[in-house]
């Protein structure tokens, strides 16, 4: 897959999907498919086409919380079979193009776009006035071919970017699983700690992301991590540590299970699959042994659940 940052044209023709891709959830990653499809039935290159940073950094000075590292989101695009990713900058002149001049001058004249795929939400160009609807009205005069995917549901719920944040936000990992295709996961480098798991008998590998990356609401899951080749389930605590103090920051810290290796310095990805409570603060380590005691027997205990339709890490989709 070749990365193409800015406006370069392309020379041949293609069938581009446009979004931001954030997570490359089950909706987007069926409209890429759809795209996939169309371009090996006629002989066309793909593009994915998304913008850096991310619109609402753009106008608010800062992006949402990403779902996915940059790097695993284009091994995906990539196994999945995409020619072209195309990160085109918002900046002033994205953000207030005319959205017709958008699609003749970009998508046609430089990217040879011979079809459009979209969600049947996107928007694009000047206060966001590009839609299906203008697409639509334009595709016999300027000779490209439209495709628009409707509104795609799981569990109940409209499958989108910003409801997965929600919910990962509110501790839901297990719904967001189902959204994503993948439980929700972090990666980082791991750090020193305070050696604190290590003398309650849980050792802990602290995480330090390498990313802007979305974190779960506060409290203890369980879940896996993937670290030196191999995964193993995993205790995970995220906050503040209230038992040892009240000066912590937020931060990650799972507890691998029968794992003893040295972590430190090494990156890790950690999967969300289940919260199993807050985050509480103890009267006394010994009680938050115990507590860890209990965890680690549920943990164990307990298959993630809707694990049929839902990887444990994001790259092993494809």
């Amino acid at each position: 897959m070749k990365i193409i940052e800015g406006i370069t044209r392309i020379e041949e023709p293609i069938c581009i999907s446009l979004g931001n891709f954030d997570g490359l959830h089950i909706a987007h990653r069926r409209l890429i498919e759809q795209a996939l499809e169309v371009a090996k039935e006629q002989g066309l290159a793909t593009a994915v086409l998304t913008f850096s940073p991310h619109p609402k950094e753009f106008f608010l000075g800062r992006g949402p919380g990403q779902i996915l590292p940059h790097h695993i989101k284009d091994s995906i695009l990539e196994s999945m079979g995409v020619d072209y990713l195309i990160i085109l900058p918002f900046d002033q002149e994205t953000a207030t193009m005319d959205p017709k001049a958008f699609i003749k001058e970009i998508l046609l004249d430089r990217y040879q776009a011979s079809h459009i795929f979209v969600g049947y939400n996107y928007h694009f160009g000047d206060k966001q006035m590009g839609n299906i609807y203008l697409l639509e009205d334009l595709k016999d005069e300027l000779d490209y071919e439209l495709h628009v995917q409707k509104e795609v549901r799981t569990k109940d719920m409209s499958v989108s970017s910003t409801a997965i944040r929600d919910l990962i936000k509110e501790g839901e990992v297990n719904l967001a699983g189902a959204l994503l295709g993948y439980f929700p996961m972090v990666e980082g480098i791991v750090v020193e700690g305070n050696h604190l798991g290590h003398t309650l008998g849980y050792p802990t590998a602290n995480l330090n992301l390498s990313e802007n990356l979305l974190v779960p609401k506060e409290g203890v899951y369980m879940g896996y991590v993937r670290a030196l080749d191999s995964i193993h389930k995993a205790l995970i605590n995220v906050g503040k540590k209230p038992t040892v103090g009240d000066d912590f920051e937020t931060n990650i810290e799972a507890h691998l299970l029968d794992f003893s290796d040295d972590l430190y310095g090494k990156t890790i990805q950690v999967s969300f699959t289940d919260r199993i409570r807050d985050e509480v603060k103890f009267d006394s380590l010994t009680a938050l042994k115990h507590q860890l005691q209990d965890d680690e027997r549920f943990t164990r205990d307990r298959d993630h659940q809707g694990m049929k339709n839902i990887a444990l890490f994001p790259d092993s989709l494809y």
